[in-house]
């Protein structure tokens, strides 16, 4: 009796389990693969840095003002005479060029707009004017000058330059070196308080500095070294130049004090007239091998080494805004 009462039981139970409905699993929908957010779209050139190239070339017969885009693309004459323009330099707001040019005779200064155009003489001397480099406020232009007094210098008067300002609008010349060796190539700091400029005071050419008033005038490099061209880094902290130290012309660069010389550039060519990029991060310089002068472009450490002169061998004199 008791064995037929547990098989009713565990009858009934199979039976209950049987009917009662199976939990269905829930269906997740397939993940949506993942898209990337929007971005702009690349540039033509993602590798080119900003900012914009004026230089000197000669590949028309005679020196004149070019611009390009600092990968070496779109190439472009900017000045239109029968002389010789050279030494470009971009205004702070890249709207104008300084430029020293002989189109008159004997060498001025000139500014004209970035494309070529409102052409203005902003020095008239009887003597050569040359180097310009505008003020960080874009009011004011350095140059060196041949216009010391040859009655009272030791120098021949080929040697007799000196540094010198003018307002950007025209108007009085201030004479700020009256060393009678060569001072040129001034730079003005980018906060506008000091010029560096190449000197022939001693044996060889020095990088110097001074106060924008022409005051505290000293050597930053050794005088048993050539040093020229030298520019200053956007923020201030380092001037590069060029300097045959190791036997060959090369690029270097230095603390705003003369402090830690780093050599950037190691050819048996002649590398010169350094210029940063707007932000720092690179170096353009002018290659000569014998006759024939190209730009480079650089990290500001050395490396990545571009050649921008691609359809000139006579290019030279760059500067970067």
């Amino acid at each position: 009796m008791h064995m037929r009462i547990f098989w009713l039981v565990a009858a009934f139970l199979f039976v209950s389990a049987c009917s009662t409905p199976t939990e269905q699993p829930t269906l997740l929908a397939a993940p949506s693969p993942s898209l990337p957010a929007p971005t702009t779209a690349p540039s033509p050139n993602p590798a080119r840095p900003r900012g914009q190239l004026v230089f000197t070339s000669f590949r028309d017969g005679a020196d004149q003002i070019y611009t390009m885009n600092s990968d070496g693309s779109h190439q472009q004459r900017v000045s239109r005479d029968g002389g010789f323009d050279v030494a470009p330099v971009w205004s702070p707001d890249r709207r104008r060029i300084a430029f020293a040019s002989n189109r008159d005779g004997n060498w001025n200064i000139y500014l004209m707009d970035a494309d070529g155009a409102n052409l203005h003489q902003l020095t008239n001397a009887p003597t050569d004017d040359e180097s310009p480099d505008w003020s960080p406020t874009g009011t004011t232009i350095a140059f060196a000058a041949q216009r010391g007094d040859p009655a009272v210098s030791v120098q021949p008067l080929w040697l007799n330059w000196d540094i010198y300002t003018i307002d950007a609008a025209g108007g009085v010349v201030k004479r700020l070196t009256t060393d009678p060796a060569k001072d040129f190539q001034p730079a003005w700091s980018p906060d506008g308080t000091k010029i560096a400029f190449t000197s022939l005071r001693s044996i060889g050419y020095q990088i110097f500095v001074m106060n924008a008033d022409g005051s505290d005038q000293r050597a930053l490099t050794d005088p048993q070294i050539y040093a020229s061209d030298p520019a200053w880094s956007p923020d201030g902290t380092k001037i590069a130049f060029s300097s045959d130290m190791a036997g060959n012309e090369d690029i270097y660069v230095m603390n705003a004090d003369g402090s830690n010389i780093v050599r950037l550039t190691n050819n048996d060519v002649y590398d010169r007239e350094p210029a940063w990029s707007p932000d720092g991060r690179y170096i353009v310089f002018q290659q000569s091998i014998g006759a024939r002068y190209h730009l480079y472009r650089m990290r500001a450490d050395g490396t990545e080494l571009v050649k921008l002169s691609t359809t000139s061998d006579h290019d030279r004199s760059p500067d970067w805004r």
